[in-house]
């Protein structure tokens, strides 16, 4: 008998049907996860696989900050815009540091990703320039994933940075003294000397150094923060 406003169970027959039907999707995801990578060519992620990452890592001169992710994660599809704008807005900070990705979804990254103790995705770590030997990074643990938070930690951890694991191309990021510009000013130069009046808390100033690495790499900038004050001008110096 059937209870009244139920319907009758599945058989064997077809529960064993609808298993066949779901492993084949299955399968037919999992030979073609990489269509489902979330980074492709058109982006300015740089996509990380197994076979050179460690390397690449070890050796950068530049710094990197990097995403573990899954393909499959939820949470890595509806973050993945903003790692990509991430990626666009600092691309021309990438002297200094650099922006990558590595979908651990990719069978051949399995190992890998093991190998970095990735167990959670997305995972973003940190690495210094210049290491010359394999380590893990340093993790990101906080609750914040906004753009101008990943941006204001990559210029933290630049300026954290010290030798032999500063970049070579990073410039300085520590603000000068009123008497380090007023007596470079006073000097006849043959390139430009920005100079940003702002707050303590301002990153504007840094950015900005970072931005002039890749357009003006003969520049000089000069960063002189005002407590009392929001920024009051950007102004450029020509010498002859």
């Amino acid at each position: 008998m059937v209870a009244p406003g139920r319907g009758k169970c599945p058989s064997s027959r077809a529960l064993l049907a609808l298993t066949a039907v779901t492993l084949t999707l299955l399968g037919q995801l999992l030979r073609h996860g990489h269509a489902a990578s979330l980074y492709g060519g058109e982006d300015e992620v740089v996509i990380l696989e197994a076979q050179a990452v460690k390397a690449l890592l070890a050796n950068s001169p530049s710094a990197w900050v990097v995403e573990f992710y899954s393909s499959w994660c939820g949470h890595c599809v509806s973050f993945a815009p903003t790692w990509r704008t991430l990626a666009r807005d600092v691309r021309d900070w990438e002297l200094a540091i650099r922006v990558g990705a590595m979908d651990c979804a990719e069978e051949k990254n399995f190992a890998t990703c093991a190998d970095y103790g990735i167990h959670f995705y997305p995972t973003f770590r940190y690495f210094k320039a210049l290491v010359g030997q394999f380590t893990t990074g340093e993790d990101y643990y906080g609750p914040n994933k906004e753009l101008q938070t990943f941006r204001h930690i990559m210029i933290d951890f630049l300026q954290n940075s010290t030798y032999p694991n500063k970049p070579p191309a990073c410039p300085v990021l520590e603000p000068a003294s009123s008497f380090s510009i007023l007596s470079n000013l006073g000097k006849h130069q043959k390139h430009y000397t920005a100079v940003i009046f702002e707050t303590t808390s301002s990153y504007v100033g840094r950015e900005v150094s970072l931005i002039f690495l890749h357009f003006i790499p003969n520049s000089f900038l000069l960063l002189h923060f005002n407590k009392n004050g929001g920024i009051v001008s950007c102004i450029k110096y020509c010498f002859a």
